[in-house]
């Protein structure tokens, strides 16, 4: 009986003393996060054709700015391939409704969506 104990209690202390060497620590670049950014009405100019919105992958800790270029430069795309007719570009939008505006410092900590904008032309 003590023998089993001692088995037991002896394989309890080499099993957490591994684990610490067992687990990997995981930097925050190799966490990737969707980032989907939809046209909302308008499209993006890509030479293989227009779809309304691209789905890309930025690292976590990266803030919204630097995501929606990543996701960009995924397709080769920068902001001036998104158009809409005679509309400008008025900004991404965390919601559909357009009601919340996207902070462009924020941090990026899970899948993001964003939706873009669309204003009257001035000129």
């Amino acid at each position: 009986m003590k023998k089993k104990i001692l088995n037991v209690l002896l394989a309890f202390m080499m099993v957490f003393t591994l684990m610490p060497t067992m687990v990997k620590e995981v930097d925050a670049e190799e966490i990737k996060y969707s980032v989907t950014l939809y046209g909302n009405g308008g499209t993006w100019r890509l030479s293989n054709g227009q779809p309304d919105n691209i789905v890309g992958e930025a690292a976590a800790g990266v803030t919204v700015a630097t995501a929606i270029e990543t996701a960009m430069q995924q397709y080769s795309v920068t902001q001036t391939n998104l158009v809409n007719g005679n509309k400008e570009f008025g900004g991404w939008y965390y919601d559909e409704g357009l009601t919340d505006k996207a902070n462009l410092s924020d941090t990026v900590t899970g899948a993001i969506t964003l939706y873009a904008k669309w204003v009257e032309a001035t000129s």
